[in-house]
């Protein structure tokens, strides 16, 4: 019961600063509505986005890491080129949390890949969930989601394969094999 009763505290002061804030820090949510937010780039651990779309992460005073690790990234030119053939038949749904430093060093990296593959942006999902794992939308229960990030394959509108919190060689080296594992 007390842990219980710390949660319903916290949420409920959550709830205030949020419509008490006067911040200019703004946090559009995948229906691209803005809704006031009190993160600071100084105290990222603290953010708790529940859905989150690309564009924010450009936000260097909300998420400093993005750009740091989507410029010091340089992708594989051999895998590269594989992704690049096949960018018209595949899709991908991504699940991760800005609180979480497996997802803070592997999004920059994915994203880099995916927009010199010429991915288009209408072929990646990102969904953000929060530190229990659960999106705003129950898409994170939906897909069985129990470690972030989580990179979901889609060929065609199928599933394919996986890669989940961590990668074997680099992140499109990593996608790549996938996709030819399954025959595409």
């Amino acid at each position: 019961m007390n842990i219980i009763f710390k949660y319903a505290i916290l949420s409920v002061v959550f709830v205030f600063f949020v419509k008490a804030s006067k911040s200019k820090n703004m946090i559009y949510f995948s229906n691209q509505q803005p809704i006031q937010s009190t993160a600071q780039a100084e105290n990222d651990s603290e953010v708790h986005l529940k859905d989150f779309v690309r564009n924010n992460l450009d936000d260097a005073k909300i998420y400093p890491w993005f750009k740091t690790g989507y410029d010091a990234y340089k992708p594989d030119g051999f895998s590269m080129n594989l992704l690049t053939m096949r960018k018209d038949h595949i899709s991908i749904i991504i699940f991760g949390g800005s609180w979480c430093d497996d997802t803070k060093n592997l999004l920059p990296e994915f994203y880099k890949v995916a927009e010199n593959a010429g991915i288009s942006p209408d072929q990646i999902t990102l969904i953000g969930v929060d530190r229990n794992k659960d999106s705003r939308d129950g898409r994170s229960k939906q897909y069985n989601i129990e470690k972030v990030p989580t990179f979901i394959l889609m060929y065609d509108g199928k599933e394919i394969g996986r890669i989940v919190e961590s990668v074997q060689k680099n992140i499109e080296t990593d996608i790549t094999d996938a996709y030819s594992k399954a025959g595409h």
